[in-house]
């Protein structure tokens, strides 16, 4: 998720969506820039066996050309800069966080297109839900201590990258590349990625996120101090 509310997904649920037409599970791409969600026609549905029980790698390639989705290391969908437009589907492209979470899809608060996409109301007689996600892997091909936005355009031609003013990441375990291997993250039950200023490395144990109660409960890395709210990113249900 960016500062202008660009944003790319994989997103899961606990009950595969309740797709039929996937009986052996499904997972779901997304993108957004902007925050123009329009018509919420952009996501695409990905047959996935067995998602809920097992370790994936969920990837994304993200580059000026081009965005790709990947599942152990295959790619599954593209989305290339050219075919984007200046309306409800535009291309994301500013910096942007990681954003890890599981969130309660089905709430019966939630919209009904919301409650709908889930796969249904949440039966909170099955609680805990639970997410894990065993390791990250991020690489930036622009790096650079913070990112200067020179106006309110979106584009990223009009963002600065600098590097003479932020502190030393040596205190905080993250490190800037600039090679070419795509983001990554294993999980089991959920997971969710985007571009980041960083290569961050060193995440050795798996985490535990979940819920007991309508009030949802998350876990993120320790890296992860800065974040202002969860995203919603692993539907529970």
């Amino acid at each position: 998720m960016s500062d202008d509310f660009d944003e790319i997904d994989w997103e899961m649920s606990g009950n595969n969506f309740n797709l039929k037409q996937y009986p052996n599970g499904a997972v779901q791409n997304n993108y957004f820039a902007k925050g123009i969600v329009g018509s919420y026609d952009r996501g695409q549905f990905i047959e996935c066996a067995n998602p809920g029980r097992q370790f994936r790698t969920y990837s994304f390639d993200w580059t000026p050309e081009k965005l790709d989705w990947l599942i152990d290391g295959k790619i599954v969908r593209t989305f290339l800069a050219k075919n984007a437009d200046n309306n409800e589907h535009q291309f994301p492209q500013t910096p942007s966080k990681i954003q890890l979470g599981i969130w309660n899809g089905g709430d019966p608060d939630q919209h009904p297109g919301t409650i709908g996409w889930a796969g249904g109301l949440t039966d909170m007689t099955k609680v805990p839900y639970y997410t894990f996600v065993k390791s990250i892997n991020i690489t930036n091909y622009n790096p650079a201590q913070q990112y200067k936005w020179t106006d309110q355009s979106g584009s990223w031609k009009s963002i600065k990258p600098i590097n003479d003013t932020a502190p030393s990441s040596s205190n905080t375990g993250i490190k800037s590349s600039a090679s070419s291997i795509p983001s990554s993250v294993t999980t089991q039950n959920g997971s969710s990625e985007r571009s980041y200023v960083s290569d961050i490395t060193g995440i050795g144990q798996d985490r535990q996120c979940y819920t007991n109660s309508k009030s949802l409960y998350s876990c993120l890395p320790d890296f992860y101090n800065s974040a202002e709210s969860f995203d919603n990113d692993v539907a529970v249900a």
